[in-house]
């Protein structure tokens, strides 16, 4: 059996809040099941999240010099 996140402890490993998460959950981006109110995340799925947050993180512009 794979490990189970919850929308939390996704968001944690991705970088991103919670609400993120829910809001990728609902849209169908990531699948996960509802258990008794709390979201149940397939390993799998974190990991798709954590890679494409990378990825978005890894293209943002640089900070401004002064």
């Amino acid at each position: 059996m794979s490990k189970i996140y919850t929308a939390e402890d996704a968001a944690f490993r991705a970088g991103v809040s919670t609400r993120t998460v829910v809001r990728r959950i609902t849209t169908g981006s990531i699948e996960a099941v509802n258990v008794n109110g709390t979201w149940a995340i397939p390993a799998a799925e974190v990991e798709k999240l954590v890679a494409l947050y990378a990825a978005k993180s890894s293209k943002k512009a640089p900070d401004a010099k002064p």
